[in-house]
């Protein structure tokens, strides 16, 4: 046998070869093509309401990858996402969804899909992101998902599952947000979830958990959201919590949690945005270390048992937007109870300022008037101690939806600058012991809804002005020295 032979027999043996090689490999595209095509035609019948007719263009006019929702990989044309999210779909999940082994991505949030996930999902071995969010599905939580060994994202939010957080669900070492709130989920939080070290979001509000929370979330060194409120937890937080340096949203309201907050809170929490709190059973008094949460935005800790004074911490909080402290045991009815006032005037995004219910005493502080313009809700009802005029600085904010500073015992007379509140709906200063005439700048508040004035020494005449008070629909003013008539206009309003 000559080399030339030799030579020639071997090219052809390496050609038929690399034939089988890429028959081979196309057999594998092609069976992949079709298994791909035949899940999303088992998707699309169980799909029963689609007012948009996004799966109109699910036949076999058109390759499956240019199907609306359907994107696929440019290397073997399998499916790599599946994105359905906010279509007005109705229907549930096929078997066959476990099918097509190259999704990444798989949104059908903000629909009505009801029914269970099956436990095919599982099969989906490269998974990255699962949203199910604001959808009806129910059942158990499909322990299955602990094969996408893949998964970053999975959010089934606003839906109706049952039974307990699967412990398998501690098993997926990429995930990154785990998103569980608003369903129906029981029983206590694994502890077992402190073993995800990747874990930047954990979300389990809104459910039905109970217990304590487990120290072990404490080693989730990377944590930026930590939201358990709305359940029935009990039991104190752990001190591993208040370690983790990287958390930006802090909510656990809503639940029967108690005990007090350390006293270096704000220094262990720098980063801090969100510290939402309230509506447990927490005491102790407020931790001036608070001061050094630079980055505070919202601090709800009201419906609680806080005592004692209210540090003079706010100045240095320059996005602070929200501060919720009522109906708790805070001041000692005395005169510098009102101090911590003066330092919110540093806040200029303050838009809600809450303190009702407390034990506060004192005269109001003038300070009052030069709040943030920016503020919408002003909430002091009820403390009884407050006592003092209500300083005519007032009418500087011009922004204010909200006045409440019912059931005190401010004095003197009402300042006719309230007037310049023109985006006021409701203005509540009744059961005090304020003095003197309703002035007739209040026929300005033109949005107004509610003006309550009960039980206090006003005197003259109701003002004619108030006809102009179009949207109001209460108007209290029992209880005080008025005399004269009502005048007709005002009895003739539309809407009281």
């Amino acid at each position: 046998m000559t080399r030339e032979f030799q030579s020639s027999a071997f090219l052809s043996l390496m050609i038929f070869a690399i034939m089988i090689i890429r028959s081979s490999n196309a057999s594998v595209i092609v069976h992949g093509n079709v298994t791909d095509r035949l899940a999303l035609h088992a998707i699309k019948a169980r799909i029963t309401e689609d007012p948009l007719r996004i799966t109109s263009s699910w036949n076999d006019s058109l390759h499956f990858c240019q199907w609306q929702g359907v994107s696929c990989g440019h290397k073997h044309q399998r499916v790599t996402h599946l994105i359905l999210g906010s279509l007005s779909l109705k229907g549930s999940l096929s078997h066959s969804v476990g099918n097509p082994s190259f999704l990444r991505i798989l949104d059908v949030s903000n629909n009505s899909f009801h029914g269970e996930v099956p436990n095919e999902i599982g099969r989906l071995f490269r998974l990255q992101e699962l949203v199910l969010e604001t959808n009806s599905f129910g059942g158990q939580i499909p322990t299955s998902l602990s094969n996408c060994s893949k998964l970053r994202i999975l959010n089934l939010r606003y839906n109706d599952f049952i039974g307990n957080i699967p412990i398998q669900i501690s098993f997926l070492p990429k995930l990154e947000d785990l998103v569980l709130t608003a369903n129906n989920l029981k029983g206590s939080i694994p502890s077992h979830l402190g073993n995800i070290s990747s874990l930047q979001q954990l979300y389990l509000s809104e459910n039905k958990l109970e217990r304590d929370i487990p120290a072990s979330l404490g080693q989730l060194k990377s944590l930026i959201a930590l939201a358990l409120g709305e359940n029935t937890l009990s039991g104190t937080i752990p001190q591993s919590i208040y370690n983790l340096t990287n958390l930006v949203d802090f909510y656990v309201g809503g639940n029967q949690l108690q005990g007090s907050f350390p006293r270096n809170i704000g220094l262990s929490l720098p980063n801090i945005e969100r510290f939402l709190a309230r509506q447990n059973r927490f005491s102790g008094t407020i931790p001036v270390s608070f001061s050094n949460a630079s980055n505070l935005v919202d601090f709800e800790i009201h419906n609680n048992s806080f005592s004692g004074q209210v540090p003079d911490m706010f100045g240095n909080l320059k996005r602070l937007r929200f501060v919720a402290i009522g109906y708790s045991n805070l001041g000692y009815g005395k005169a510098n109870d009102l101090d911590f006032l003066t330092s919110l005037t540093n806040c200029s995004n303050l838009q809600r300022l809450q303190i009702q219910e407390n034990n506060f005493g004192g005269a109001l502080p003038n300070s009052v008037g030069n709040l943030s313009v920016k503020l919408e809700v002003l909430s002091l009802y009820d403390n009884i101690g407050i006592s003092g005029n209500i300083t005519p600085g007032i009418g500087n904010l011009v922004n204010l939806r909200l006045l409440n500073l019912d059931s005190n015992r401010l004095s003197g007379t009402l300042p006719s600058t309230i007037g310049k509140l023109h985006s006021l709906v409701q203005l509540y200063l009744g059961h005090n012991e304020i003095s003197g005439e309703i002035p007739f700048s209040f026929g300005n508040l033109t949005s107004l809804i509610h003006l309550h004035l009960a039980e206090n020494s006003l005197q003259g005449n109701i003002p004619s002005s108030l006809e102009n008070c179009q949207n109001l629909i209460l108007l209290n003013l029992r209880s005080n020295s008025l005399n004269g008539t009502i005048p007709p206009d005002v009895i003739g309003l539309p809407s009281s």
